[in-house]
Order: C-alpha cells, then structure tokens, then sequence
C-alpha cells in the first residue's frame, strides 16, 4: 500500500544497520492472491474494508528481491504466510508464497 516500494525498499536498506535485519511482508500478485485478497477479504468475509487492496500493487518475490539486491540487500529467507479468519490465527509457511509472504534480507557484505 505504498506508491513507491523500491524506493521504500531502498529506504529500508539506508536506515539498516551493518549487521541490522530488514523484513518485507506483502502480497504477491497472482490470481490466488487476488481472489483472497479482493474477492473474499473485502467483500465476502469483510476482514477489511472495500477498497483496501489494489492488485496492482501486489509485488511478485521476484521484483520485491531485486529492489533488495538494487538497494544493497542480500535477501536470507522467504517464507509465506497462512492466515486463518475463524480462529484470527497466522503461520509461517515454507514454500506457500502464492498469497501473503514475507523476505528476510540482511545489508550485503
């Protein structure tokens, strides 16, 4: 929800210390993601009011680590995250980074 991620990604990498951590969590753009995201969380479940997401700015893992990398970031990890509405309750998952994901990155050596 920022018009301009790389230059919040490069914000982020400015502000980072040496040996400090930086954590991205957004939503990926894919048709899965759209459909949770717009579709169900907005209109269906109303978890969030209508209007909230704008597909468009989805970002792809791949455009959020070459902002990193473009910024000086090393990414470390990428990890999706599984969110349950009936129990309010979310999971870090491996290898599911089709909807809600976040990216571990550290300042390259």
């Amino acid at each position: 929800h920022v018009p301009d991620p790389a230059a919040i990604v490069g914000a982020c990498a400015t502000l980072a210390r040496a040996d400090g951590h930086v954590v991205f969590s957004t939503i990926n753009r894919t048709l899965l993601a759209w459909a949770l995201m717009i579709p169900a969380a907005e209109g269906l479940l109303r978890l969030v009011p209508r209007g909230t997401h704008d597909y468009g700015k989805f970002i792809r893992p791949s455009e959020l680590a070459e902002w990193a990398r473009a910024a000086g970031l090393a990414t470390l990890d990428i990890r999706g995250m599984r969110y349950n509405p009936l129990l309010h309750q979310a999971r870090l998952v491996e290898r599911e980074v089709g909807i809600n994901y976040l990216m571990h990155c550290r300042p390259a050596a």
